[in-house]
């Protein structure tokens, strides 16, 4: 038996997932409360999870600094890796992803959270490759991450939200130059 949960996320159709520590496992949990493993991580800890709006892909965030992207069928209950990004100097704290399921965004205690493209994740472990930009916050470290709201009238700007170890919490405008 998991001695404790790292995280929650909930699917588009309003299943429970919890990721647990000591040993990585991705648990479904049935309206009463009991889980059953779905799959293992490559982690010992699965410190945060979220999904795409559609509730197929789920980024799983280890307690080594690396978040991974899987392909996930709730009703075959099987969970496929897609990728892996290493981006952050310190422990990624939380992962979140915008509402269209183009971009993740990842929070660290390295003071950033780096904003990824969804489609380009995890090609090389290596490089950060698919970083599309860094946001700094120099008052501490990044805990949390939440998507804001896409402009309405400009596809490239919407809103970020981080709160931070300083218990200070931030609205980023962010603008991503255009390819």
């Amino acid at each position: 038996d998991d001695k404790y949960i790292w995280s929650l996320a909930v699917d588009a159709k309003g299943t429970v997932f919890a990721g647990t520590g000591d040993k990585g496992v991705v648990y479904r949990v049935s309206a009463d409360g009991r889980g059953e493993k779905f799959f293992e991580t490559k982690a010992m800890h699965g410190v945060a999870l979220a999904f795409d709006p559609a509730g197929e892909r789920l980024a799983v965030v280890e307690e080594s600094r690396i978040t991974r992207l899987w392909r996930i069928d709730v009703e075959r209950r099987t969970a496929h890796e897609l990728g892996a990004e290493l981006g952050h100097f310190f422990n990624v704290e939380d992962v979140a992803w915008n509402a269209s399921g183009t971009r993740v965004a990842t929070a660290a205690g390295d003071r950033t959270v780096k904003i990824w493209d969804a489609a380009a994740f995890g090609r090389d472990l290596d490089t950060s490759s698919a970083a599309i930009m860094t946001l700094d916050d120099p008052r501490g470290a990044v805990l949390a991450v939440r998507f804001g709201a896409q402009h309405p009238f400009e596809a490239h700007r919407y809103s970020v939200a981080t709160g931070s170890s300083d218990w200070s919490v931030r609205l980023w405008d962010v603008r991503e130059s255009r390819p």
